[in-house]
């Protein structure tokens, strides 16, 4: 293959399973951000063990919302929602951590992509001081 490590670097499709060139850089590191996060969410074999996880994450979750850094947040947020379902056993167990599961699912709502992602563009508009944008 020609071209430089970035224009040759791979990421994985999760609803495929296949292999792809992603050519901007950006979007090969949300990927392999996404990939990570499933990686650390299914890795674990008992249920609590991934609810643990995904606790975590959802706390790294919240805490990127309140640095106004978008672009991690929707990396977190995938991950999440590729590794779990919604009657999952994992996800009961973080409802129960009712904070936090509002937080997350006011984060979730943010990210969403329903009128052209209107939650996240009226958030971004008013956002005050530095931010990192989701391109």
């Amino acid at each position: 293959m020609t071209g430089s490590p970035v224009s040759t670097q791979r990421t994985m499709i999760f609803t495929t399973g296949e292999l792809s060139n992603v050519s901007p850089p950006w979007q090969t590191k949300i990927c392999v951000t996404d990939f990570r996060g499933v990686s650390m969410i299914l890795c674990h074999d008992k249920v609590r063990s991934r609810a643990r996880v995904v606790e975590k994450l959802a706390e790294i979750a919240v805490k990127l919302r309140n640095l106004n850094n978008y672009s991690g947040l929707r990396a977190i947020i995938t991950a999440i929602n590729q590794a779990t379902y919604p009657n999952d056993e994992v996800m009961e167990i973080f409802r129960t951590k009712v904070d936090l599961h509002k937080k997350y699912l006011s984060s979730d709502i943010l990210m969403r992509t329903t009128g052209a992602h209107q939650s996240y563009r009226l958030a971004l508009r008013n956002t005050k001081g530095p931010c990192i944008p989701c391109l």
